[in-house]
């Protein structure tokens, strides 16, 4: 009997491991980090920190994400379109397309609509329009 115990015991085991390996990494961004944002594509040139209450609401968009880093994203995203959040870098897609790239892990992940009209509402704030920019 303790023998099939610990067989069962051990297959329960390997499949939580294994399945927890399979989880997607996550994006994890520390509360109260400053976020700054950088628009330096056409005749835009912005690098501003971002009040508190907007750097609250991009972080808690942002935060816990699962990554992608498989296939790169079809979606233009560059370093002179981003925000800057400690020491990693959110490259927003200039089209208005819901991909985020992270420069520094080659991960990208996706907003819902609802934050990308959030964040678009944001870049307004600042006197960054993405229609104009392509």
């Amino acid at each position: 009997m303790k023998k099939y115990l610990f067989i069962i015991a051990s297959i329960l085991i390997l499949t939580a491991l294994i399945f927890v390996m399979f989880l997607p990494d996550k994006t994890n961004i520390e509360d109260g980090k400053t976020v700054t944002l950088i628009c330096n594509i056409e005749d835009m040139d912005v690098n501003t920190e971002l009040s508190a209450e907007h750097s609250k609401i991009i972080t808690e968009i942002f935060n816990n994400k699962a990554l992608y880093n498989e296939d790169p994203p079809l979606c233009p995203c560059n370093k002179n379109f981003s925000f800057k959040i400690g020491k990693k870098t959110f490259c927003i897609a200039v089209d208005g397309c819901s991909t985020i790239y992270i420069d520094e892990k080659s991960s990208y992940f996706y907003l819902t609509e609802e934050e990308n009209e959030i964040i678009n509402d944001i870049l307004m704030e600042y006197g960054v329009d993405r229609d104009v920019l392509f």
